[in-house]
């Protein structure tokens, strides 16, 4: 008798077990199956979130949105003399002006409100660095037009470009300009100790009517009248912090 019970109290338990297991199994099969990847978040809605958490007063998460060392720490960026005194924001026209992998210019038109350093209506680029799967804003610069207003690309020029903001610089040297290439040299440094430097000058190339490259460094070109605008998707001849891309003024 003492037998027979046992046998099927063992019954049960395996019955009661598989039971279990599949029930785990379906629920952890649901979960996959309603899982969702991730969407990225692009260059411009940080810079969108980041004035409208100034225009708030939020100047924590518009801090965090940020990483320039020159801006300091938090206590210093919300101070009064720094973004602290924005109460109010507008933005009047945002829009990318180039987004590689790891580097993004943004451009916005943007009123301030500030009582204390006088309100203002700025047109600025703002600077942004890959972080994870999201945009950190490295700089900012204000430009006297928006740097993309022109629809026809110009074609390249023997010379020297700068790139210039509050932390970083950048230069482009153009050497030689053919009919499909051109021949350049350029480097980057900024406050922070990083450098960029390519070691002999490479080419560019025409194709599909627009100047990329062809080596361990890849980038865009886009010539107007008097400056040009570099879009980095990878490159690695420089640290992480002070990529080549951005605008750069004849």
């Amino acid at each position: 008798m003492k037998k027979i019970l046992f046998t099927v109290f063992i019954s049960f338990f395996v019955i009661f077990s598989s039971c279990k297991n599949n029930q785990e199994d379906d629920y952890d099969y649901k979960d996959t199956e309603n899982y969702e990847e991730e969407e990225e978040i692009s260059a411009e809605s940080v810079v969108s979130d980041f004035v409208y958490y100034l225009g708030k007063q939020n100047y924590y998460d518009a801090f965090n949105l940020t990483d320039n060392p020159d801006w300091g720490d938090y206590s210093k960026f919300s101070s009064k003399s720094a973004f602290g005194s924005i109460t109010e924001t507008q933005i009047k026209d945002i829009e990318t002006v180039s987004e590689g992998s790891y580097s993004a210019t943004v451009y916005a038109e943007i009123y301030y409100k500030d009582p204390v350093n006088g309100s203002n209506t700025f047109k600025q680029n703002f600077y942004l660095t890959k972080s994870d799967n999201s945009w950190i804003i490295t700089d900012m610069e204000v430009v006297k037009s928006q740097t993309n207003n022109n629809s026809q690309t110009a074609n390249p020029q023997v010379g020297e470009y700068t790139y210039k903001s509050n932390s970083c610089a950048a230069y482009l040297t153009i050497y030689e300009v053919g009919s499909d290439y051109f021949e350049f040299y350029i480097s980057s440094g900024c406050n922070s100790g990083c450098t960029g430097d390519i070691m002999e000058n490479l080419y560019a190339y025409k194709e599909n009517n627009k100047w990329v490259t062809y080596t361990d460094c890849d980038l865009e070109f886009e010539f107007k009248s008097n400056y040009v605008v570099i879009t980095e998707n990878d490159c690695d001849y420089h640290g992480v912090d002070c990529p080549f891309g951005g605008t750069y003024y004849k």
